[in-house]
């Protein structure tokens, strides 16, 4: 992830922008659970809560489908994805 990252928003910015990813993943393995039990209520019903993991699944997927690859860099004058540094 860190070369991804790295790779959409260039070397300088990596590391920051890992630390996003890391505080997201962070954020979602503390409110997932609680929004899913949440949604699970008393009653133990599943339903609810399969579905939202269901939508959540395929918005992650449909995103990774229609995000663009970047532009390989074809000098090293060039800033990040592609631009020309000035």
């Amino acid at each position: 992830m860190p070369a991804t990252a790295g790779d959409f928003f260039g070397v300088r910015h990596a590391g920051a922008i890992y630390g996003l990813m890391l505080v997201g993943w962070s954020l979602g393995g503390i409110i997932g659970p609680l929004v899913i039990s949440a949604l699970i209520g008393s009653t133990k019903n599943y339903t609810l809560a399969y579905t939202v993991i269901a939508v959540i699944a395929l918005l992650g997927t449909t995103l990774t489908m229609i995000t663009k690859i970047p532009r390989t860099r074809q000098d090293a004058r060039e800033g990040l994805l592609g631009q020309e540094a000035t």
